[in-house]
């Protein structure tokens, strides 16, 4: 978990990645032009794969939505909702083995400033995924009915809704962007300068939240009780850290008739 400190600095830094130039939040903006690695065996534009080749996704986004869901058919589709007719500033997509990586524009172009676009991915339901890594600069991301061993979701200004069928492991960090994290996960890390942070934990489930934050507060609507300097509920077996500098951090559990958004 990253230090107060450490939070605020990334806040101060990532603001003017885009049009200054920064490498890092899995972004690599250099110099005003976009860049990353293997530019050549990209392909530009939509498109789908058979759900059995992909076991892990890498989206980089710079603005606009993200949004992962289950999808009706038994493949996973990938789409990006724009107008734009040049190739170039189409995603552009590249499957390294199992991994389905997914960058915004081609490499070596330029960042127009107030570009913004959506992508939706959808796969089967009940597939489920080794990693996925969602990296933005000021996407929203939301993710919906996700099965996996890891997620990951890194922004600076983005909104971030997670939710989990079954995930061993989520992480979120963002500058200002608000995080929820909801539904069945196992362990969780949030990091966030002035974004609040939600957690919303599956009926009945055991929990331990530990939260360190300069000037953040807490509400806790559940049963959990502070006891060591953690919220702790049951039997305690979802383990959650949250750091912020000053924002708030929301505990509730789910209904016996909540689903998964």
């Amino acid at each position: 978990m990253k230090s107060i400190k450490k939070c605020v600095a990334i806040c101060a830094a990532v603001a003017g990645c885009v049009l200054a130039g920064c490498e890092g939040h899995g972004l690599q903006i250099d110099g005003g032009k976009y860049r990353y690695d293997d530019s050549s065996r990209y392909l530009a534009g939509s498109n789908s794969f058979e759900a059995g080749a992909v076991r892990g996704i890498s989206v980089d986004w710079i603005a606009g939505d993200v949004i992962l869901r289950e999808g009706e058919g038994d493949r996973i589709v990938f789409t990006e909702t724009t107008e734009e007719t040049d190739e170039a500033y189409m995603l552009h997509y590249y499957l390294k083995g199992s991994e389905l990586k997914i960058e915004f524009q081609a490499s070596d172009t330029e960042v127009r400033e107030n570009f913004s676009k959506d992508l939706v991915i959808e796969y089967p339901a009940g597939h489920g995924f080794s990693e996925v890594e969602i990296d933005t600069a000021s996407a929203n991301v939301t993710v919906s009915g996700l099965t996996a061993t890891e997620l990951s979701v890194d922004t600076a200004s983005g909104r971030v809704s997670l939710g989990c069928k079954s995930v061993n492991d989520v992480s979120a960090d963002t500058a200002s962007g608000d995080i929820e994290i909801y539904g069945a996960f196992s362990k969780a890390e949030c990091d966030t300068a002035s974004g609040g942070v939600k957690l919303v934990f599956s009926q009945g489930v055991g929990f331990r939240v530990k939260f360190e934050s300069a000037s953040g507060k807490v509400n806790n609507s559940t049963a959990a009780t502070y006891q060591n300097r953690a919220y702790v509920f049951g039997n305690g077996q979802v383990l959650a850290e949250v750091d912020t500098a000053s924002g708030n951090l929301v505990l509730e559990q789910e209904s016996e008739d909540s689903s998964l958004r």
